[in-house]
């Protein structure tokens, strides 16, 4: 059911769909923390490691702690390069943990700006990451 501008999605508010596929649907939202605009996929597939009786709230929950995760990464000038669902742990009281910063990357850290910057994290034609993940991202 595709998502309404206006909608919240944790602290991120959406404006705009952005595109749909089989996968999910993409839409132009707003993080009031950082007045800074991004974008969010909602994901069309089910979660089968997830109980039945667990609920929308608590997937949300764990999606926004991993986007806070990676957030305070980057601010410290950390790229991943390898997020996968085998490097996050959810502990018992619900806590999520980001593990294997092994293909992490330094990025130069700069002002805040909406403009896109590009920059070098790997030299040319260097692989790095997951290969079933990157197969995944390389059909988009």
């Amino acid at each position: 059911m595709p998502l309404a501008p206006g909608t919240r999605l944790g602290p991120y508010e959406i404006l705009s769909a952005l595109g749909a596929g089989g996968m999910g649907e993409v839409y132009k939202a707003r993080d009031p923390r950082f007045n800074r605009t991004v974008a969010i996929e909602v994901s069309q597939e089910k979660f089968s490691d997830v109980a039945p009786t667990a609920n929308f709230r608590k997937l949300l929950d764990i999606a926004v702690q991993i986007a806070d995760g990676m957030a305070a990464a980057h601010l410290a000038g950390f790229v991943h390069r390898d997020l996968k669902p085998g490097n996050v742990l959810v502990t018992q009281d619900g806590r999520v943990k980001i593990l294997d910063f092994g293909l992490a990357k330094t990025i130069a850290k700069s002002e805040p700006s909406d403009a896109t910057q590009a920059l070098a994290l790997t030299n040319p034609g260097a692989v790095a990451g997951t290969p079933l993940h990157i197969a995944g991202l390389m059909r988009r």
